[in-house]
C-alpha cells in the first residue's frame, strides 16, 4: 500500500464560493446589457411603428426594476456570506476552568420542602454551573416568578434580584461553591414532585435560559475548532465541557415535558451540532457516539401531544356521516373542501421533522445521521430546506457505501456530484466536503484529470480564510493524488504544506495522517526523504530512516489507528539494522519525535524553523 491512501481521507457530512459569485454577477450584468442593446436596436429601426415604440417603453418599464432588483440580490447575498463569516470571538466567551469535578448528587432535604426555586434547580438537566450562568438562569427564575398574575407571589419577590435569589439559595445550603467561579446543586427539596415542578413557568424560563447560553457558548467554540488562533483554546473548552453537554442532551431525551419548552429544540440541536463538530475533529463517525440517535428521541418528545387540529378529525367525520344521512346533496358539496382540510392537517402533523412544526429540517438531519438508507419526505417546506436535507442524506449514503465491502464507484460519484450541486451557496464547509470526497472516488477509479479538477475547485472555495481545515485536506488529497500520478517530489511537498497548516489548527488527526504520509514515502525512498530533513537533499539515509521512525512513532501517537505506520516502521528498523542483524550504532528507531519535517522550501529558501515550537524538536504531547 503506497503512502498516499486515499482510504485515509474521506471525511464526514458537514455552490457558494468568489468564483461562482462573480460568473453569476456577469450573467446577470451581461443579460441586462445585451437586452438593454436589443431594445434600443429594434427601436431605432422601427421608429414610425407605433406599437414597437409602446412595447419597448412599457419593456423599458418591466425590464430595469427587475435588472435592479437582480443587483441587490447579489449584493444582498455578497453581505450576508460576509455577516455569516462573523461570529462571537472566543474571547468573549468563558475560557474553560479545567476539568470538572467528579458528579456528586445532591441532598435530600425534607427541610426545604415547598421551595420552588430549589425544586426548579433539581429539575434542570444539570447540576453544577459556573456562576455565570447560574446567574443568568436564576434572572430567567425570578423574571417568570414576577410575572405570575396577582397573588399568585409574595410582594417581596416581585423585584427580587438574580444575585439575591443566589445568595439566598446560598444561604440555605442549596447551592455550593466547588471552584472559584463554579457552584453545584448541594441539597433539593423532596416536595413538590416532579411533574409540578415541571409545569411551573420558572422551570420553563430557567431551562430555556440554560438551554441558550449553553448551545450559545457551545456554537462560538465549535466555529474555533478552525481558526488557527483559537483552536486550541476550543478544543481544551470542549474536552473539559463535552460530559456536561452531553448530559444536557440525554437528560433532556428523558423528559416527556420537553412539549412545554418546544422552543428549546433548536437550542438542543445546536448543541448536537457543536458536539458533532467537536467527535469529528477526535475522528468519530456520523453516529459513533450516538449523538443522533439522542437528537432523535428530543425531536419525538417535542411531538408528543394531540394538536388541537388532530382532536377535530373524528368530530368532523361524525358531523358528515349525519350530513350524508340528512342532507346528501350538501355532503356532495362540502365532501371536497373537508377532504382537503384533513390532508392538510395531516401533512402539517408529519411535516418539519421537528415536535412543533415551527422548526423543520432538526428531525430529518438527525435521522440521515443515524440511518444512511434514510430520504426526506417530498412534503418538507420551504423548497430550499428539502433541497439542502436530499443533499445530506445523499452524500450520507455515498460515505456508507463507500465503507462497503463492494462499493459501487459509479454510483457513488453520481450521489457526491448531486449532492454538490444541491448544496446551498452559504455552506462553503460542505461543498468543500463533498468535492474532496468526490475527488477521493475519482482516485479510487483511476480518474486522475476529474480528481484535480474537483480539488482545484475545492481550493478556491476554501482559500481566503472561509474554511482553513477544509483548505489543509485539500493540500493532503492533492499529495495523495500527486504521488498516484509518479510526481513524489511534489507530494512531499504537498503533505509539507498541509503539515503546517494542521499544526496551525492543532488538529492531532490532520497531524497525525501527514506524518503518516511523510514518514511512510521516506522509508519507501531515503533519497527522496532527505528533503525532508535538508533542502538541498543531502541527507544521509540513516538518519532519514531514523527520523521516519520518529515521525510514525509519533503518528501513531496521536491516532492510534493509523494503519500503516507501524508497517513501515517495522520496515524502517529492519533496514537500519546491520547484515548481522543488529542494530548499528547511533541509529536505533526512535520511539518519539526528534524533529518534525522541514517546511515546503519556496523559491529556494528554506522555510523551516529550529525549535521546540517551530519544527525542529518535538512538541510537547
Amino acid at each position: 500500500m503506497s503512502p498516499g491512501d486515499p482510504d485515509a481521507n474521506v471525511i464526514s457530512t458537514p455552490k457558494s464560493g468568489v468564483l461562482q459569485r462573480i460568473l453569476g454577477g456577469t450573467v446577470v450584468a451581461g443579460s441586462g446589457l445585451i437586452g438593454e442593446l436589443t431594445r434600443v436596436s429594434i427601436t431605432d429601426a422601427f421608429k414610425a411603428n407605433l406599437v414597437v415604440t409602446l412595447l419597448s417603453g412599457v419593456l423599458g418599464w418591466v425590464v430595469m426594476p427587475l435588472f435592479v432588483i437582480g443587483g441587490l440580490i447579489l449584493v444582498f447575498r455578497a453581505t450576508a456570506e460576509v455577516g455569516a463569516q462573523r461570529r462571537v470571538k472566543p474571547v468573549q466567551l468563558p475560557e474553560s476552568g479545567g476539568p470538572w469535578p467528579a458528579p456528586v448528587e445532591p441532598v435530600a432535604d425534607a427541610a426545604l420542602d415547598g421551595y420552588r426555586e430549589a425544586a426548579v434547580l433539581r429539575e434542570l438537566p444539570v447540576r453544577d454551573f459556573e456562576i455565570g450562568i447560574a446567574l443568568h438562569v436564576l434572572g430567567a427564575m425570578a423574571t417568570a416568578r414576577a410575572r405570575l398574575p396577582t397573588g399568585s407571589a409574595a410582594p417581596e419577590y416581585e423585584t427580587e434580584t438574580a444575585t439575591a435569589l443566589f445568595a439566598e439559595l446560598v444561604r440555605r445550603g442549596v447551592l455550593m461553591a466547588i471552584t472559584p467561579g463554579r457552584c453545584r446543586v448541594a441539597a433539593v427539596p423532596v416536595a413538590p414532585g416532579a411533574a409540578e415542578v415541571r409545569a411551573l413557568p420558572q422551570w420553563r424560563a430557567a431551562c430555556y435560559e440554560l438551554l441558550c447560553r449553553r448551545a450559545e457558548h457551545a456554537a462560538g467554540w465549535a466555529a474555533a475548532l478552525d481558526d488557527s488562533a483559537d483552536s486550541a483554546a476550543a478544543q481544551r473548552w470542549f474536552r473539559a465541557e463535552e460530559p456536561r453537554l452531553r448530559a444536557i442532551l440525554d437528560n433532556s431525551a428523558g423528559i416527556p415535558e420537553l412539549t412545554r419548552v418546544r422552543v428549546a429544540v433548536p437550542q438542543l440541536a445546536t448543541l448536537a451540532d457543536a458536539l458533532d463538530s467537536w467527535y469529528a475533529r477526535i475522528g468519530k463517525g456520523e453516529n459513533d457516539t450516538g449523538m443522533a440517535t439522542v437528537m432523535d428521541r428530543i425531536v419525538s418528545a417535542s411531538r408528543r401531544g394531540t394538536p388541537a387540529a388532530r382532536r377535530w378529525v373524528p368530530t368532523l367525520r361524525r358531523w358528515m356521516r349525519t350530513l350524508g344521512r340528512r342532507a346528501p346533496t350538501l355532503r356532495r358539496w362540502a365532501a371536497p373542501p373537508v377532504r382537503w382540510t384533513l390532508a392538510l392537517w395531516r401533512r402539517t402533523a408529519r411535516r418539519g421533522g421537528s415536535g412543533s412544526g415551527r422548526f423543520p429540517g432538526i428531525g430529518e438531519l438527525a435521522r440521515i445521521r443515524k440511518d444512511p438508507a434514510y430520504t426526506p419526505p417530498h412534503h418538507i417546506r420551504p423548497r430550499p430546506l428539502l433541497t439542502n436535507l436530499r443533499a445530506r442524506a445523499g452524500h450520507r449514503w455515498a460515505l456508507a457505501e463507500l465503507d462497503s465491502t463492494t462499493p459501487q464507484l459509479d454510483r457513488i460519484a453520481t450521489a457526491l456530484e448531486a449532492a454538490w450541486w444541491r448544496l446551498p451557496r452559504e455552506d462553503t464547509a460542505g461543498e468543500v466536503c463533498a468535492l474532496l470526497n468526490l475527488a477521493l472516488v475519482h482516485l479510487r477509479q483511476g480518474r486522475l484529470a476529474a480528481a484535480r479538477d474537483r480539488l482545484e475547485l475545492a481550493e478556491t472555495l476554501a482559500t481566503g480564510g472561509h474554511d482553513p481545515a477544509g483548505l489543509a485536506h485539500v493540500h493532503e488529497v492533492f499529495g495523495v493524488l500527486d504521488w498516484a500520478a509518479g510526481a513524489p517530489r511534489q507530494a512531499l511537498r504537498c503533505w509539507q504544506a498541509a503539515l503546517g497548516e494542521w499544526r496551525d489548527l492543532d488538529d492531532p488527526l490532520g497531524i497525525a495522517r501527514c506524518l503518516q504520509h511523510l514518514g511512510s514515502a521516506a522509508v519507501l525512498d531515503p533519497a527522496l526523504g532527505a528533503y525532508l530533513l535538508d533542502p538541498s537533499g543531502d541527507g544521509r539515509a540513516d538518519e532519514v530512516l531514523r527520523q521516519a521512525t520518529g515521525w510514525l512513532a509519533h503518528a501513531r501517537e496521536l491516532y492510534p489507528s493509523a494503519r500503516f505506520a507501524q508497517a513501515y516502521s517495522d520496515r524502517a528498523a529492519t533496514a537500519l539494522r546491520s547484515p548481522s542483524g543488529s542494530m548499528r550504532r547511533g541509529v536505533r528507531p526512535l520511539r518519539r519525535l526528534d524533529r518534525w519535517p522541514l517546511h515546503p522550501v519556496e523559491d529556494g529558501t528554506d522555510v523551516s524553523g529550529g525549535s521546540a515550537s517551530d519544527g525542529s524538536t518535538p512538541a510537547p504531547a
